[in-house]
């Protein structure tokens, strides 16, 4: 295992605060492999939290990139007009001279630049330069196409721009095998799959069968996740109706995304707003019948469903009596429940209406099956035996 320089434009973020992406979601595999990191190379263009806000490992062994934000968002897509590595290199490199040459390291000290990319193609670009500078292989780790996600669709050359820094790369990871199968492809590349780390420990069997809520669903509400968050509305108000029971939901998402899954004002059995305490999200979870993981069914989509990791699964896993995915069958979260063999796996309304009554009246408990996924699959001790 590689002694690492880990480069983040996601500065991540300590407990107690709001976060998305990969700023929260990166947290636990950063803890994991904090043994072998030698400093956090911290470049904050999309990420305004301040040093005290970060977690203590990475505070302690920072080191931020200060440069003109504007032109390190430009210059890359510029030069990528060109078409040329040369010119690419030698116009982002001019951004990280003075940084980088006060990290120039020696092929004796076998370590690497760790470099996490979500849907910035400019962070792969400056990540590749700096590793060269510095004179440090690359090891690079995709959590998202890039090549497909809506804000990439106007990036000049995406494709040869991806092609030419995998190729110079030592190391590429995956968050999926679906979407390491992709990029071996599109790109002819090699790659290993990197799962997310989840940092939570199981909490135990649930006893009581008392929930504060029917349903709960964390995260943002995005094209991803909003159609399916409207038909569960739809559907409990049916169970509601149906059973005269006060069923409520819980969604851990913003008040302004959560407004817009209605044209109305959204009832007052839905409790919606963003939660800064880890332990008190971990709570609501707990203390739901189940969680709601849906994803889009639509053909536009269908890479980034079929290949993305939804980080909130997760939460869900660790803490959850039970969790329903609506999604398409080639959705990774519904591969991997049912890779399981675990229920509550759907794809139609009528089937998803089918498991909210099944679980209102028969209770499932089956937390003790989700964190067998995760220790199996998502431990730190799984990550730690991948990167060795």
């Amino acid at each position: 295992m590689n002694n690492y320089f880990i480069y983040l434009e996601d500065a991540p973020v300590d407990s107690g605060m709001v976060a998305r992406g990969l700023s929260k979601a990166l947290l636990p595999t950063l803890m994991a492999i904090d043994y072998k990191v030698i400093g956090y190379l911290i470049r904050r263009l999309k990420s305004t939290v301040p040093a005290r806000h970060m977690p203590q490992i990475v505070r302690r062994k920072s080191f931020e990139i200060k440069d003109n934000q504007r032109i390190s968002r430009l210059v890359w897509r510029i030069a990528a007009l060109t078409r040329s590595k040369l010119i690419l290199f030698s116009m982002v490199s001019i951004l990280t001279d003075r940084f980088s040459l006060s990290f120039k390291m020696t092929s004796e000290e076998d370590c690497c630049l760790f470099a996490p990319i979500g849907i910035d193609a400019g962070s792969m670009v400056r990540a590749w330069v700096h590793a060269k500078r510095i004179g440090v292989p690359l090891h690079v780790y995709f959590v998202d196409d890039l090549e497909t996600h809506p804000s990439n669709s106007k990036i000049c050359n995406l494709n040869w721009l991806i092609a030419q820094v995998l190729e110079e790369s030592a190391q590429i990871y995956t968050v999926t095998e679906e979407l390491g199968q992709l990029f071996a492809a599109r790109y002819r590349v090699s790659y290993k799959v990197l799962p997310l780390v989840s940092s939570n420990v199981f909490s135990g069997v649930r006893t009581d069968c008392k929930a504060k809520y029917f349903g709960v669903y964390l995260g943002s509400i995005n094209h991803l996740y909003k159609d399916g968050l409207s038909i569960l509305i739809n559907e409990v108000e049916k169970l509601r109706n149906i059973s005269d029971l006060n069923l409520r939901l819980r969604l851990i998402s913003s008040p302004a995304d959560a407004a817009t899954l209605r044209d109305a004002a959204l009832p007052a059995w839905i409790d919606c707003g963003t939660e800064k305490c880890d332990e008190k999200i971990r709570s609501d979870i707990r203390e739901s019948m189940f969680c709601f993981l849906p994803y889009s069914f639509e053909g536009t989509e269908k890479i980034m469903v079929s290949t993305s990791f939804p980080s909130k699964m997760l939460n869900y896993l660790t803490d959850a009596r039970a969790i329903v995915v609506f999604a398409p069958t080639y959705s990774t979260a519904s591969k991997i429940l049912n890779r399981f063999n675990l229920p509550f796996v759907v794809s139609t309304v009528k089937d998803l209406g089918v498991t909210l009554s099944t679980i209102l009246y028969e209770k499932p408990e089956l937390s003790a099956d989700y964190y067998g996924i995760v220790d199996q699959m998502y431990s730190p001790s799984a990550i730690r035996k991948i990167l060795e």
